[in-house]
């Protein structure tokens, strides 16, 4: 038989003293029940001043222990804590944000994105806050179609091109994303800018000549020559060192790879071999004995990687008589492609892998149509000595 003995509380003013009380007789105090937990652990439940009541009371605990029930009294559960109403955060706040995640973002390989990639992300989030302001648009749950479209417009005002804008289009994209809020919820399909893939434009060997004529500056000549003769990106041939030159008398090459020492990746982040031309060599070979102390085939005098190959080509490009509009740097390598193909269509493979495509497909887009006057120069090849077609002169 389980007893739980029966106590009485006499003590006044805050002092708190137990003894056993007498189960037969009434006693002025407060009846208590002395527990002991499962830790032995003892408490005193206080049952109330009447003896009847307690021993009830007493009776009902001793019950419960007999059929294997615990006499623990009920937690008490916590309150649940008031949350803190959070601040709501402004478009503003979230690019700054933002930015500081697209600088602390690393590729699969390990490289963080380009300066200029995260500056670009910078001017272009810029110029949709600056549509959202108009607006009086400051939150992210705020942004809709007209902020974007008021954005395009101002891009199209301004002469982008198309492709430029999609761009643009795409960096505001990611911004939105990293703001919780769904492009497509916003602009319809037939609204949404999507990229021209035109066929690759080439210089002409005329154009090329009057640019190389116009060009006072050894190492920018010999830089867009390497363009053209390599067709490397622009990024790959100012992150170029010597140690990416080999030339043993019978061959010469130039890998192209990545440079995580300089925070450098190339577009598909794979490296290629790609020959010299051997009159390219030795310019090169020669540019180096004049410069042996530096890292970088076309860095600055400070041997610093010169990002500034795009002005340096339009502004030769003016010089020599041409719209600066109609060149860039990327043109180069189109026009390296374009060249080859045409000369030896049997390259195909072999210019995908000194290009670096992923897919035969895109080197497939540089076996353009002859135009202008080597088009003419062709048809006439073609029919010009036909004795079937003399007849219908």
């Amino acid at each position: 038989m389980v007893s739980i003995p029966l106590y009485i509380r006499t003590g006044k003013n805050g002092d708190r003293r137990y003894k056993l009380a007498n189960i037969k007789k009434q006693e002025e105090g407060i009846y208590a029940l002395r527990i002991t937990d499962e830790q032995g652990k003892r408490r005193y439940e206080t049952v109330g001043t009447s003896l009847k009541l307690a021993l009830l009371a007493k009776l009902d605990r001793e019950t419960k222990l007999l059929r294997g029930e615990t006499l623990l009294p009920p937690v008490k559960p916590e309150p649940a804590p008031i949350p803190k109403p959070q601040k709501r955060a402004t478009l503003a706040e979230i690019k700054q944000r933002f930015i500081l995640y697209k600088k602390t973002q690393r590729h699969k390989d390990g490289t963080p994105l380009d300066g200029e990639t995260v500056t670009a992300y910078s001017q272009h989030v810029d110029e949709l806050l600056a549509a959202c302001e108009e607006s009086g648009h400051r939150y992210p749950e705020e942004v809709d179609g007209d902020d974007l479209r008021t954005m395009l417009d101002r891009l199209r005002q301004d002469d982008y091109a198309h492709n430029s804008i999609c761009n643009h289009y795409t960096s505001v994209v990611c911004f939105l994303r990293y703001c919780g809020v769904d492009h497509k919820a916003l602009l319809p399909y037939s609204e949404r800018p999507t990229p021209e893939h035109d066929d690759p434009v080439a210089y002409t060997e005329e154009e090329v000549q009057k640019f190389f004529a116009a060009c006072g500056n050894e190492r920018y000549r010999l830089v867009f020559e390497f363009l053209l003769k390599v067709g490397a990106r622009e990024l790959e041939a100012a992150h170029l060192e010597w140690t990416d030159i080999r030339d043993d008398g019978r061959t010469a090459t130039v890998k192209i790879e990545n440079k995580r020492h300089l925070n450098h990746r190339t577009k598909t982040r794979k490296s290629r071999v790609v020959p010299l031309e051997h009159n390219l060599a030795d310019k090169l070979a020669a540019w180096h004995r004049n410069n042996p102390k530096t890292k970088l085939v076309f860095g600055t005098e400070a041997d610093k990687v010169d990002w500034h190959f795009l002005r340096a080509c339009k502004s030769i490009a003016r010089r020599a008589g041409f719209d600066e509009s109609d060149w860039w740097t990327h043109k180069w390598r189109d026009t390296f492609c374009t060249w080859t193909l045409r000369r030896r269509p049997d390259l195909l493979r072999t210019v995908q892998k000194w290009a670096g495509h992923a897919s035969i497909t895109t080197t497939e887009k540089y076996l353009a149509p002859e135009t202008g006057v080597a088009a003419q120069a062709g048809i006439n090849d073609v029919f010009g000595g036909s004795q079937a077609m003399a007849g219908a002169a």
